[in-house]
């Protein structure tokens, strides 16, 4: 029998089921003053209601305020994220270090072709559902643009050739033949950096970014502007 079905039979649900209505008791917000201090003029005696005030920790609620919760909670149990970069030349062993360091300390290991997988995903999502998501929009509009112009290019090779007899087949771009672009990895990095598990316990970059001016774009709130040459550099 599913738990649905036991949970309406025995009335569980309604028993233990609590609307909670919260709110601050009135004590908090009242401000004590003594009589001296009520005799005080109208500007004086307001700046002394706001030094008494009750001092909120989270006026506005948990929700706005619990990344300072966040903080809070892993500073007082000295919960320190570990963050590791592993890099070195091919075939040295990286991948293997990352995933054995992932374990052993039960952290994230992010690797540039979980990146690009997750581009190709944020690609897949159709207009309607993505909304305003400017991330999920410009991972599809510049994955069509590529595959436009890697199209545009074979049938410019096309044009040269002879035709077969039986035509030319059908052009088919698989998502392997594709470089995603630098800037939607780094976008994507961010927003994984970003999430409960890499903020609170750490994570490995397994080999990404690759160089220095890519870290500079991935890590820096303002990241310096880039040129043409500095894309050259990317590409190295």
């Amino acid at each position: 029998m599913e738990a649905n079905a036991v949970t309406d039979k025995n009335g569980w649900k309604e028993q233990l089921t609590i609307n909670l209505r919260m709110k601050a008791s009135e004590a908090f917000k009242q401000v004590a003053l003594t009589e001296k201090e009520a005799e005080l003029d109208e500007e004086e005696l307001e700046e002394l209601k706001k030094q008494k005030r009750f001092n909120w920790h989270c006026r506005f609620g948990l929700r706005l305020k619990i990344r300072m919760l966040e903080t809070e909670f892993n500073e007082f149990r000295g919960l320190k994220p570990v963050k590791i970069f592993v890099t070195g030349p091919p075939a040295s062993g990286k991948t293997y270090y990352a995933e054995q360091l992932a374990r052993y300390y039960n952290i994230p290991r992010v690797h540039v072709s979980q990146l690009v997988e997750e581009v190709f995903r944020m690609a897949a999502i159709d207009e309607e559902a993505a909304g305003e998501d400017k991330l999920t929009n410009d991972c599809r509009t510049k994955l069509e643009e590529i595959k436009a112009a890697m199209e545009e290019a074979i049938n410019e090779k096309r044009a040269d050739m002879e035709e077969p007899e039986d035509g030319w087949p059908e052009i088919i771009i698989k998502d392997s033949e594709i470089r995603v672009p630098d800037d939607l990895l780094y976008e994507v990095l961010k927003l994984k950096l970003g999430e409960n598990d890499c903020r609170n316990r750490g994570y490995i970059l397994d080999s990404y970014p690759r160089v220095y001016k890519g870290a500079q774009r991935a890590f820096l709130m303002k990241p310096p502007k880039q040129n043409e040459e500095d894309e050259d550099d990317d590409d190295q």
